[in-house]
């Protein structure tokens, strides 16, 4: 769901609030619309070219246009990164389909020096 959160801090704060309720080590699945524009474009029209026949025209556009400009994406770079201040391993992906990507990543280990 990070795709409908703005990248203004909002991103982070999910993962954030989510790291803070997990044990180290715990694994996090994501699946998102992930990619910096031009992957998104070529997703799309991957996607575009999937849909089954009949389906009508108006309606595939408008929605392809929604996932390409209200949607609120990121770059998988982005997404590391998010991942990384939040308090997680660096994400890897385990899964792709036309718009949706999979990761993987874990809690950071805490260490504690008390």
């Amino acid at each position: 769901v990070l795709h409908f959160l703005e990248d203004n801090g909002q991103k982070l704060a999910m993962l954030q609030d989510i790291s803070k309720r997990m044990m180290s080590q715990a694994p996090l699945l994501l699946l998102d619309i992930t990619g910096n524009k031009e992957q998104i474009q070529q997703n799309l029209q991957l996607l575009r070219l999937l849909l089954p026949d009949g389906i009508d025209e108006t309606q595939v556009a408008q929605r392809l246009r929604r996932i390409e400009r209200e949607l609120l994406h990121v770059s998988e770079e982005r997404l590391a990164e998010l991942c990384e201040e939040a308090g997680f391993e660096p994400p890897v992906r385990f899964f792709q389909s036309s718009i949706y990507m999979g990761w993987i990543t874990r809690k950071k280990d805490i260490i504690s020096f008390s």
